[in-house]
């Protein structure tokens, strides 16, 4: 079967820009962001995203980090779970 020529196909491939965001996760992200960075400052926070293969982690994430960037006053670190099979695995 042939594919109709007036479809157009987007990858499956994380977003790198807000203006990408076709899904509009761009809300989610800017809640991440206050979420993570509200007073006390000092305070240290964990945010974790899960979802199946294909969900949108990875898009969130970089909206997440392009606004944190934008911001100065704080930096984003980003640990890929499953490249760690136990807490002492990711600690060292």
């Amino acid at each position: 079967m042939a594919i109709d020529p007036g479809i157009e196909l987007l990858p499956d491939v994380p977003i790198s820009r807000a203006a990408d965001d076709l899904l509009g996760r761009g809300p989610l992200a800017e809640r991440v962001v206050e979420l993570a960075c509200a007073e006390p400052a000092a305070m240290p926070r964990v945010v974790g995203v899960v979802g199946a293969a294909g969900s949108g982690k990875t898009s969130l994430l970089r909206l997440v980090h392009a606004q944190v960037s934008e911001r100065g006053d704080a930096a984003v670190v980003a640990v890929d779970a499953a490249a760690h099979p136990s807490a002492e695995s990711l600690l060292g």
